[in-house]
């Protein structure tokens, strides 16, 4: 199948400007794995830490500050992993993630 665009990418700006206009919150929630060699727990792992730190490497909170996102398992790695991911973002010319 075809995958889809990072949550970065302003591929999802459209969705993003409806849910700012509506004031509702997204939820980033991932699935199973299609993959034998992925066992269920290490690829959702993966990927929610893929989908959000596409969205903190990105400009989308900087372009919808009033987008509100649910990440209701945490966000894979990214609050153990997030000094690491800050700092491969700063190298790269990244934003500075925030607490909001």
């Amino acid at each position: 199948g075809q995958e889809a665009p990072p949550l970065g990418d302003r591929y999802w700006y459209p969705l993003y400007e409806k849910l700012c206009e509506l004031d509702v919150p997204a939820s980033i929630h991932s699935t199973s794995s299609r993959s034998e060699r992925v066992a269920y727990s290490l690829h959702f792992i993966n990927e929610e830490s893929i989908a959000v730190t596409g969205l903190l490497n990105s400009n989308v909170f900087k372009d919808f500050p009033d987008l509100k996102i649910i990440v209701p398992h945490g966000g894979g790695a990214v609050p153990y992993q997030i000094g690491r991911f800050q700092s491969s973002s700063l190298r790269r010319g990244g934003p500075t993630f925030t607490d909001k």
